[in-house]
């Protein structure tokens, strides 16, 4: 996490930091509500309704993201080197099952959320109310009984 930004971690406690570090790293809602102090349905809370959790969240995502793409760039070449030599190994092909399953082969990598809190908080108000329409409109094609 990038501490030395403190305009993205202002509105952030430090439960909520720790809980990022965790997360980060790898770590499930549970350890990562363990490391902050807090209860896991917080972490759970903050992933879905606190906007600039999930914002700082998405920021980290993506910094991890490109981070990891340019570390494979570096590697390309032995890597490329290393299937050519193994193209027959049953290692080498879960290999390239994982790296694939991972998006990084195809170069499509899995979406990350914006990092802008009120966009977030303007997306899930957004889905709510399709959810709501969605819901009226099932209400509409349900057939009146009459009793």
């Amino acid at each position: 996490m990038d501490a030395d930004d403190p305009s993205q971690n202002e509105n952030l406690s430090a439960a909520q930091l720790a809980a990022l570090e965790a997360l980060l790293r790898g770590e499930t809602a549970a350890v990562a509500a363990a490391a902050a102090g807090v209860h896991r349905g917080s972490v759970h809370n903050w992933l879905r309704n606190d906007f600039a959790f999930q914002a700082q969240f998405n920021r980290e995502r993506r910094d991890l993201q490109e981070q990891m793409t340019a570390r494979l760039m570096r590697l390309a070449e032995k890597a490329t080197a290393g299937v050519e030599h193994h193209l027959d190994d049953p290692d080498a092909a879960i290999c390239m099952k994982v790296l694939t399953g991972l998006g990084l082969l195809s170069g499509k990598l899995p979406p990350i959320g914006s990092d802008d809190p009120k966009e977030l908080e303007h997306a899930k108000l957004r889905a709510d109310d399709l959810r709501d329409v969605d819901r009226m409109l099932a209400e509409l094609r349900t057939p009146l009984r009459v009793a």
